[in-house]
């Protein structure tokens, strides 16, 4: 005779197993290949201590399926298990995490939505690392995807009177990511400032995914729910910005900066300040913008050095490397009127002649004159350096440029020199202009 329970055994399986031979083409969905009979086999059974299979009970299986369908984003999987064990929608796997948890790490909008409708509590489960479905939704990895936001209105935490319409805030630029947000918001605003066992809130996470995923209609939407997050520091006393700055996301750095203006000359436990991060994703696309916003927000950031001892100019040439030039170039560019004008020429002259050294005229004419302890840095035979001959006459420093030019920069000089003299000599009835003269001079040697 068979016991009651295992009479619930079967016909949980025996459900199970008739939804998986009818719907085989809808599993193709849970996963990048259709779902073979041994997968289907290990979702309806499990192994036993001595290795053989033995049929999971049904609340055992509906939440292995639950799992699956809530990573995949299967709502019609998640409706069959909720059915046989709604219980099922509040069981932890290993971790702490709950299939709310997978659904917000991959933004699947409707099957967060079947799960709060099952379990409105479970936005409030953590898993062992302290992350809410929250933290997951923000953090998401997925590439910003154009939908068609939905107004949801949000109350601030604080009490205030304001309410923000999430939907407002995510146009023109909403995305799948801010929408997941938006939703989890709406069922526990209240969750917007909790942190995990890190100190991470959601805004951290938002801030540091935007290298992925490009939006910062995510990080408004936070935002506009508790302003005040701006200013939140995470156990290394790391801010949003500084997740920011790693991601060399200018929209997103401007936000944060609006909402906390001292945040650029914030520095975390390690020694870094915002710009450090910025500087050191120098090949990174937006980053040449994310460094000028961080150096306008706190110049006295470009003279610190970072947790490795080094510069932020340091860290946008990169260390002995050649790997995208004209990107760090371009980054390196922007710090050169920062900081004193014999430390970046010898940071430029330590960076080699292919990386440093063509920066060197970008220095002389931004910073002339030059005292005779900077001149002895520039190099001779310097590439590049008849760019910064104007700068130099200007301030009477030629002769000290043109003692580091290239030979052949200085063969042309030399021979254009002659022949405007010979041409002075035949005593024309004009005189040109020292100006222009002085021109032709700089057009010779930087032709």
């Amino acid at each position: 005779m068979r016991s009651s329970s295992y009479g619930k055994t079967e016909g949980g399986l025996a459900c199970i197993g008739l939804w998986l031979s009818a719907c085989r083409n809808c599993l193709s969905s849970l996963a990048p290949t259709s779902m073979t009979k041994r997968q289907a086999m290990f979702l309806c059974c499990e192994t036993n201590g001595a290795g053989l299979f033995q049929p999971r009970t049904a609340a055992a299986a509906a939440s292995l399926l639950l799992f699956v369908a809530a990573s995949g984003g299967h709502t019609a999987a998640l409706h069959l298990a909720i059915c046989i064990a709604p219980e099922a929608v509040a069981v932890p796997d290993f971790d702490g995490a709950i299939p709310l948890h997978d659904a917000c790490s991959e933004c699947h909008l409707e099957a967060m939505r079947v799960l709060l409708d099952a379990a409105p509590e479970s936005a409030s489960v953590a898993n062992m690392y302290g992350l809410l479905p929250l933290h997951a939704a923000a953090g998401a990895f997925e590439a910003a995807t154009l939908i068609g936001a939905e107004t949801v209105v949000i109350s601030p935490i604080d009490g205030s009177s304001s309410r923000t319409e999430i939907g407002a805030v995510l146009k023109p630029e909403a995305d799948v990511r801010a929408a997941a947000v938006g939703i989890l918001l709406a069922a526990a605003p209240q969750h917007v400032t909790a942190g995990t066992n890190t100190g991470e809130i959601p805004l951290h996470m938002a801030a540091r995914t935007t290298r992925w995923s490009r939006s910062s209609a995510a990080v408004a939407a936070l935002l506009a729910a508790a302003p005040s997050t701006a200013q939140a520091a995470t156990l290394l006393a790391q801010l949003p910005l500084h997740g920011a700055a790693f991601a060399a996301h200018p929209p997103t750095i401007q936000m944060l900066l609006a909402a906390f203006p001292g945040g650029a000359a914030a520095r975390d436990r390690i020694g870094n300040y915002p710009l450090h991060n910025a500087a050191a994703e120098a090949t990174h696309e937006g980053a040449e913008a994310a460094v000028r916003l961080l150096l306008q927000a706190a110049p006295e950031a470009a003279e610190a050095r970072g947790h490795d001892g080094l510069l932020p100019l340091e860290l946008a040439l990169g260390r002995s490397t050649i790997q995208a030039v004209g990107a760090r170039r371009a980054v390196a560019r922007v710090l050169l009127s920062a900081g004193p004008t014999i430390t970046t020429l010898r940071v430029l002259c330590r960076a080699g002649p292919q990386l440093g050294w063509p920066l060197l005229p970008d220095v002389i004419m931004a910073r002339a004159p030059l005292t005779a302890e900077e001149w002895d840095l520039v190099p001779f035979a310097c590439p590049g350096l008849g760019r910064a001959l104007p700068a130099a006459l200007a301030v009477g420093q030629g002769r000290q440029l043109v003692h580091r030019l290239p030979w052949s920069q200085l063969l042309r000089l030399r021979t254009f020199a002659l022949c405007l003299g010979r041409v002075q000599s035949l005593r024309l009835s004009f005189v040109l202009p020292p100006a222009l003269v002085q021109h032709m001079l700089c057009l010779s040697v930087d032709a």
